[in-house]
């Protein structure tokens, strides 16, 4: 690696002390407290699965391989255990290991267990329904905002590449997808322990700056430029690409102009400076509206120095070879197509810039994994570049993962910056913010103030949650109807139903008020309240099973069916006008538990609370 360790200038072309960045990360990770995952009630219960198992021999099962779940309401059972995955190390059928896993819980009677039964090749399990429910409000209650998190993956860390939007484009609704996904992972991957690096990778290199260019120098203002840049910038980018469909010729030019800037001319780099600077701005304010900050934000220009020196390495391996026209490519690598690192003019392409971007965060971080939230249509652009590091011997034992996700779809089709179609997330924001307002004001809410809060956070939840309630791998269709539909699943049944739990207990002074005192005689009387409490018992499960295949719209799935339940719960009970006093000191200690369970999931989908609604 001698070759390839030092090429990069860290100080080269931004302003970033990473030694810094490395230490701030270090400190706060020093001073975190861990939450152990073995004090949750479903986490003891899956300690007594795993020591049935002994009977079989098996004596290496990983309590977050099991996978147990609530089972349909017509079941008479509280958990459901699926035994197919363990037949085999047990060398015995499913149902046959379910009889036996069931007459060994049914012996000992250890913990929370009741009694079990098998059923096929499931092992049904009835709980000690009273001692679990105050294990579940007991645990929410005592670790509050800390419920949920775990220490399984304290060892390592996790480098997040997202967000990436293009220098000189607008913030399009289109970026939001890469950056409400990644943001929502990093902050599970932090809460189940990894120390998290959050990297928005700019894209602030490649051709389209040689266009960019063409296009101001030929058709700029300077003043209009002052009064509105981003947009004037994206409107001389979409002038350019409809010349450019007529002439040709103008598409050689945008590439001779980016090799030059690749060369350092001055004031190629005086013009592209400006409009980074102009667009970081821009993005910023999006940033501090979603509630987002970055570690580092170099972009893609930070890793274009220095190319010569890797692009020589790769041929010294034997990796690449000088093609036609003097241009540098990759052939036949893991059965992959054929595909450049450099033209012959000598400019770099993104997977040569990547490869470098790798090799730096080894050497600063050396994170345990990186995970690149970027779309499906760039699946085979990932599949190149790690072939070509782990080929060349770059990423050493860091495992490298493309998040990909579909489209954002208006009518049906994709949106382009080119065309013109591209849909600004800050009037998406506005508009929605508006909406929200007029809604808000016919149903008779009062307080301008408020109403204009409140009406900023709907906005923001709309847009956030109608991306991470769908599969990451689904295209999602546009709509403003659904953003802020009162249907059930959308964000804003789920706020009014938070905001109506917090109404309850804020009536009967009990926000903070009401303790844990005399948690010894907790009870419930209405079987919705224990589903509720088994319900909350699964949000730890609930993030591990999200980083299993990196789907943040699990925890949404959660909240709605946890919102499904609560509405049942008002349906059947009155808090308020419980006369038990033992027993309205558990309802409210349950909804208390709820409320706090929400705001966490709220937190990691990086949603606004609203008390009041």
């Amino acid at each position: 690696m001698k070759s390839t360790d030092s090429f990069i200038d860290y100080r080269a072309n931004i302003d970033y002390d990473l030694e810094q960045v490395v230490k701030r990360i270090r400190a706060e990770e020093a001073k975190r407290i861990y939450i152990k995952y073995t004090s949750y009630p479903l986490t003891k219960l899956k300690k007594e699965l795993v020591d049935a198992f002994s009977i079989f021999g098996v004596q290496d099962i990983d309590m977050f391989s099991l996978k147990i779940s609530i089972p349909p309401e017509q079941v008479n059972a509280d958990i459901a255990f699926p035994i197919f995955g363990f037949s085999k190390a047990a060398k015995k059928a499913p149902n046959l290991v379910a009889i036996e896993i069931a007459r060994i819980l049914n012996t000992s009677r250890k913990g929370v267990i009741e009694s079990a039964v098998a059923v096929g090749g499931y092992v049904n399990i009835c709980l000690s329904k009273k001692a679990f429910f105050k294990n579940v409000v007991n645990s929410v209650l005592t670790l509050r905002e800390d419920f949920g998190e775990s220490d399984q993956y304290r060892d390592k860390s996790v480098f997040v590449d997202y967000s990436s939007p293009n220098i000189a484009k607008p913030f399009g609704i289109g970026h939001l997808r890469s950056t409400v996904i990644g943001e929502a992972l990093a902050r599970v991957y932090g809460a189940l322990g990894y120390t998290v690096i959050r990297d928005n990778h700019l894209g602030d290199w490649g051709t389209q700056f040689g266009a960019l260019i063409y296009a101001f120098r030929k058709w700029g203002d300077e003043n209009v430029i002052k009064a509105n840049p981003i947009e004037e910038l994206k409107s001389l980018y979409v002038r350019f690409s409809a010349e450019a469909e007529e002439n040709l010729g103008l598409k050689e030019e945008a590439r001779k102009i980016f090799s030059d800037l690749e060369n350092g001319d001055p004031e190629l780099m005086a013009l592209w400076n400006k409009f980074r600077d102009l667009s970081v701005a821009e993005f910023e304010k999006t940033y501090k509206e979603l509630n987002i900050n970055f570690d580092i934000a170099l972009g893609e220009s930070y890793y274009a120095k220095g190319s010569e020196i890797l692009v020589k390495d790769l041929e010294d391996k034997g990796i690449a070879t000088l093609g036609k026209d003097s241009a540098v490519v990759v052939e036949g690598l893991d059965k992959l197509p054929t595909f450049l690192v450099q033209k012959g003019d000598g400019s770099t392409l993104y997977v040569l810039r990547d490869a470098q971007a790798i090799i730096h965060r080894r050497k600063v971080f050396n994170p345990s994994v990186i995970l690149y939230v970027v779309g499906v249509e760039q699946e085979l652009n990932f599949k190149q570049l790690f072939a070509l590091v782990k080929a060349a011997k770059y990423s050493g034992d860091i495992e490298m993962r493309h998040i990909g996700f579909g489209l954002v779809l208006v009518d049906g089709k994709k949106m382009a910056t080119r065309k013109g179609t591209l849909i600004n997330l800050s009037d998406v924001i506005s508009q929605i913010t508006e909406k929200a307002k007029d809604i808000m004001v016919t149903k008779g809410e009062s307080g301008e103030k408020e109403i204009i809060e409140t009406s900023k956070k709907i906005a923001l939840s709309a847009v956030v949650y109608n991306d991470l309630r769908q599969n990451r791998l689904s295209d999602v269709e546009f709509d403003w109807k659904k953003m802020l539909s009162l249907d059930s699943g959308s964000v804003v049944y789920i706020q009014y139903t938070y905001a109506r739990i917090f109404s309850i207990l804020k009536k009967i002074g009990a926000v903070e008020s009401i303790s844990l005192d005399g948690f010894t005689d907790l009870n419930f009387e209405d079987p919705i309240e224990f589903r509720l409490a088994l319900k909350l018992s699964f949000y730890p499960e609930v993030l591990l099973q999200v980083i299993e295949n990196d789907t943040p719209h699990l925890v949404c799935d959660f909240l709605e069916s946890l919102t499904s339940d609560i509405n049942r719960f008002y349906a059947s009970v009155s808090v308020i006008t419980t006369k038990d006093s033992q027993l309205k000191h558990s309802r409210i200690l349950l909804l208390k538990s709820v409320l706090v369970c929400m705001d966490n999931a709220f937190r990691i989908l990086n949603i606004p609370i609203i008390e009041k609604l």
